[in-house]
């Protein structure tokens, strides 16, 4: 995976804590919300499938990155609302996840 999706949860103490402040405070189920302290408003978009159904609207939020793992799959970063963890995964290019554009 790319460094440049590591420096946003490195700078805010480490992929254990950075979700929380890189949550909405809104939104997210179960009590999940965020502080925003980041400024990120990461929102809970869920996972879309490729038949177009989507799943976990406002449990989880995932942001593709820029990095492919193969022809197929490329790495996305996640928030759940019940953790202030920040996970990685590998997503398949034919299913929809969150955009985050990122100035330079």
């Amino acid at each position: 995976m790319n460094a440049e999706c590591n420096i946003l949860p490195d700078f805010l103490g480490g992929e254990e804590v950075a979700a929380f402040k890189m949550k909405s405070t809104s939104g997210w189920a179960n009590g999940g919300n965020g502080d925003n302290s980041s400024g990120f408003n990461g929102l809970p978009g869920g996972h879309c499938f490729s038949n177009g159904d989507f799943i976990s609207i406002t449990e989880k939020g995932f942001f593709w990155s820029s990095s492919e793992v193969d022809v197929t799959s490329a790495w996305d970063r996640g928030l759940l609302s019940n953790t202030s963890k920040v996970y990685r995964y590998t997503g398949n290019k034919q299913h929809g996840v969150s955009v985050r554009c990122v100035r330079d």
